[in-house]
C-alpha cells in the first residue's frame, strides 16, 4: 500500500427500496383498493336498493304536465297509431318480440303471409317460415314466441 487511504462509498439502498415500495403501491395495492371500493359500492347499492324495495311500497303517482299544442298533437298521433295495431303486432308488443326493430317489419310480414296461408301453424312451421329473416340481435326466439302466442289467442277465441 502506498499509505493513501481510499474511502469507498456504498450506495444507499433506500432509494431503491422506496422506488420498489412506490411501484408496489401503484401497480399492485392501488388497483386492489379500487376494486374493493368498486365492490363495496356495488354491495352498498344493492343493499340500499333492497331496503328501499321493502320500505317504500309501490305507488302510482299521477302528475299533470301541461303540454304544448305540438306535443298534444304528437300524443294524439301516437295514441291513434297504438290503437291501430293488428293482433299480430300487438302480440309482438306484449311478448317483447323485437329488440332493435331492424328485422321486426320483415318478420311480421313473413308471419302474416304464413298465417294467411296456414291459420294455425306449428312452432316448427313458424321457424321454417322465418328462416329467411336475419335478426342480428338474436330475437328469433321471442319472435317465434310472439307468433305462437298470437296463434294460441286466436285458437282460444274460436
Amino acid at each position: 500500500m502506498t499509505g493513501k487511504t481510499e474511502i469507498i462509498r456504498k450506495p444507499s439502498p433506500w432509494p431503491i427500496l422506496i422506488a420498489a415500495l412506490a411501484w408496489a403501491i401503484v401497480c399492485l395495492i392501488l388497483p386492489m383498493i379500487q376494486l374493493w371500493h368498486y365492490l363495496a359500492a356495488l354491495a352498498a347499492g344493492g343493499i340500499a336498493y333492497g331496503i328501499a324495495r321493502h320500505q317504500i311500497p309501490d305507488q302510482e303517482i299521477e302528475v299533470e304536465i301541461p303540454l304544448t299544442p305540438l306535443q298534444q298533437q304528437q300524443l294524439q298521433h301516437l295514441e291513434a297509431a297504438r290503437s291501430a295495431l293488428t293482433g299480430l303486432q300487438q302480440a309482438f308488443v306484449d311478448n317483447c318480440g323485437f329488440q332493435c326493430g331492424f328485422c321486426t317489419s320483415g318478420i311480421i310480414m313473413t308471419a302474416r303471409a304464413l298465417l294467411d296461408e296456414k291459420p294455425c301453424p306449428t312452432e316448427e312451421e313458424v321457424r321454417d317460415a322465418l328462416a329467411g329473416n336475419y335478426c342480428r340481435c338474436g330475437t328469433h326466439y321471442t319472435a317465434v314466441e310472439s307468433i305462437m302466442a298470437y296463434v294460441e289467442k286466436r285458437r282460444s277465441e274460436e
